[in-house]
């Protein structure tokens, strides 16, 4: 099976309770065999195969809207 999770929270970019959340969640998944693609804000540099950053504005409420 694969999933893909999208969030707006996911390490490294962590800002509380739901990012922590999200990586147990996706590491959960994973530890039972589900193929598992994260989307997430961040530099597209920094990501690996399975998981996507997708570039935001540094400024809080924009960078929320526009992910």
């Amino acid at each position: 099976m694969r999933v893909c999770f999208i969030s707006f929270e996911y390490p490294p970019n962590v800002l509380g309770g739901a990012g922590t959340y999200a990586e147990a969640i996706v590491e959960g998944l994973r530890c039972r065999g589900v193929e598992v693609y994260v989307v997430t804000r961040g530099d597209r540099n920094a990501c690996d195969k399975k998981t996507f950053g997708v570039p935001t504005s540094n400024v809080p409420y924009w960078r929320r809207l526009f992910f």
